[in-house]
């Protein structure tokens, strides 16, 4: 059986729907995240108009040059993306964030104060993992969920894990780590 905690989140886990993001235990949340995603556009912005301009006049890189970069830069970010999610899953949500933070400002300052090619290629790429990994499983767990645990199937079709059969996470606390009730009641994403 479930317990009253438990049971209160697959209760709000039934209710579908951009509301939720607004119900009152995830509101801050909600408000963090949309500041987080505006700071992020600002970012994405800036990296898109200065960088070209910086590598130009500093370095004195052609267009091209800069075009391999930015697509090699995006490519790489996502091997920080997938990065992150694994860190956050092993270390927490917020530790996971403050890492990537910590690992993309890093190489951010060494970036902008490389001399050589091969220095702003290496260090450029290397800042792109923690500046795009920052987004890695950023999102709270419960409106990712598509569907409540109570509508996942009892069994696993064949060739599938019982755990994938389902497509809605357990509970998350504030802290970034899940609190999972019993094996038995856990589908996951």
């Amino acid at each position: 059986m479930l317990s009253t905690e438990d049971r209160a989140w697959f209760d709000k886990a039934d209710k579908v729907g951009v509301r939720q993001l607004f119900l009152p235990d995830m509101r801050r949340n909600t408000i963090l995240a949309t500041f987080v995603a505006v700071t992020n556009l600002i970012a994405f912005s800036t990296v898109g108009l200065w960088m070209p301009l910086f590598l130009k006049e500093a370095h004195g890189w052609s267009a091209a040059e800069y075009g391999s970069f930015y697509v090699a830069w995006g490519l790489i970010g996502v091997v920080g993306i997938a990065g992150a999610g694994w860190i956050a899953d092993l270390l927490g949500r917020r530790l996971g964030f403050v890492l990537m933070l910590a690992q993309g400002a890093l190489f951010l300052t060494l970036w902008i104060y490389a001399e050589g090619r091969t220095e702003l290629w290496v260090y450029g790429l290397l800042w792109s993992i923690g500046f795009l990994g920052v987004w890695g499983r950023r999102r709270p767990t419960r409106p990712r969920c598509t569907r409540p645990a109570s509508a996942a199937p009892a069994t696993a079709s064949p060739g599938q894990s019982a755990s994938s059969s389902a497509t809605c996470s357990g509970p998350s606390s504030r802290s970034g780590s899940a609190r999972r009730p019993a094996a038995s009641t856990w589908p996951s994403c």
